[in-house]
Order: C-alpha cells, then structure tokens, then sequence
C-alpha cells in the first residue's frame, strides 16, 4: 500500500490469502498512526519555512559563487548620472559613469574599457580614462571609434594588467557620452561584468518625467540590464 511505504502506515493481512490478501488494521493502530501524521505535519511546516528560507539563499549564493567561476574580474561601486534635456525633434542625453574594478583572482587578468554607441542614438563618446590609487593611466577624450559594426559603434581603451586585490591597488573607470532620442523612450544598459552596488541619479528639464534615481546595494550579475525610461509631460 502507498500509504504504508510513504506514511509508515501499519497493516496486516488476511493469513493464507497469497500475495493479493486482503488486509486490516486495528482501531488503536490507526489512531496512533493519525496522531503521529499531526506530530509530523507540524514538523514538515516547520522544515518547509527553514526549506523556503534555504530555496531563497541558495540562488544569490550560486550567483556570487559563480563571479569566480565565470570571471576573474567585477564591478564595485557602479554610478551611473543620466542627465536629460530637451533638443530638436526630442531629447539630449549626457551619460556619465564610474566604478572600481576588482580582480579576485591570484593572478594578473588583462582588461579593456569599452563603451558602444548605436547608430540611431547619432551620439559619441565624450571621454574615456582609467586611473590607478588616483593617478590617470590614461585619458581619452573625443576618441574615434575602434571598429564600427552593424548597428553600433565601439570604442575601447588601451589594454590595462589589472593585478589582484590583495596588491591593494584601486583601479577606476570613467567615461561620458551624449546620445539623442525621441521625447518618449527607453534605455538600456547591459552589465558587461558582475557588479556590486549600483547607483543611478537621474536629471530632467522641466517638462518630462523620468525615473527617479536608485540604488542597487546587492549583485548585479553579466548580461542583466538597468533601464531609464522618461517621456514628455503632456
């Protein structure tokens, strides 16, 4: 019987009746089993909100495991400052960041700051630079594009030899640029590594909402997005 494998639910059978008996149990059998399933519903609750709890850690616990196992290399800090103004047939947009950049593993990984814009933003990159302990490695300003793709441009920074943290040595990267869009609409950004903590301070003329500035304290992982979307007040 089912119940008898899963609940430990206690049976006998007819003597003499083969394989296929038919079976019985006592009243004081079952009424001990009953009160035991009470004792044991009580106890499954309890380990199923311990299990809830554990169900919830368990991803964002892979999730950090997994900064070291898909890259040596991640984001801490992230500001983003989204600065919009009116312009002909629709918006100007400034955009500016900066963040640290940290290296968990024992050996030195090579790293190149990149920034993408797409073609129908008609933008460019204002500047580029990359400082060590405060002192600039390099700084780029108006750079011309490194490779224009179907659809967007690049542009990248000199490759950098970014040691590993415990050489105590705080790398960061700043850039800007300016895009164009129409007065209603959405922008994305990819997360091109792991980032821990995120900031986003957003401006506008009057006349537009926009989304209110944020902040992100957790994991931030590869591939996911952050977005600012605004539109004209009517």
């Amino acid at each position: 019987m089912r119940y008898a494998r899963i609940r430990r639910l206690s049976f006998h059978k007819v003597p003499g009746g083969g394989s296929k008996a038919p079976v019985f149990a006592f009243k004081s059998e079952l009424d001990e089993w009953i009160a035991g399933g009470k004792r044991e519903a009580v106890s499954h609750a309890r380990g199923r909100a311990r299990t809830h709890v554990d169900e919830i850690a368990a991803p964002v616990l892979s999730r950090i495991l997994g900064i070291g196992q898909e890259t040596k290399l991640y984001r801490r800090n992230y500001i983003l400052r989204f600065n919009l103004r009116p312009a002909f047939r629709g918006v100007e947009i400034k955009l500016a960041y900066s963040f640290e950049l940290c290296n968990t593993a024992e050996t030195v990984e090579p790293f190149v700051q990149e920034m993408t814009v797409d073609d129908s933003d008609h933008g460019f990159v204002e500047n580029m630079s990359f400082l060590a302990n405060d002192k600039a490695i390099y700084i780029l300003k108006r750079p011309a594009p490194t490779q224009k793709l179907l659809g967007y441009v690049s542009y990248r920074g000199p490759e950098q030899k970014i040691k590993p943290m415990k050489a105590g040595i705080v790398y960061v990267c700043r850039a800007s640029s300016v895009i164009h869009r129409g007065p209603n609409d959405i922008w994305y950004n990819h997360m091109i590594l792991p980032t821990v903590g995120v900031k986003i301070e957003t401006t506008a003329m009057p006349g537009f909402e926009i989304t209110p500035s944020f902040s992100v304290p957790g994991l931030v992982m590869k591939a996911e997005h952050l977005d600012v979307a605004w539109r004209k007040r009517s």
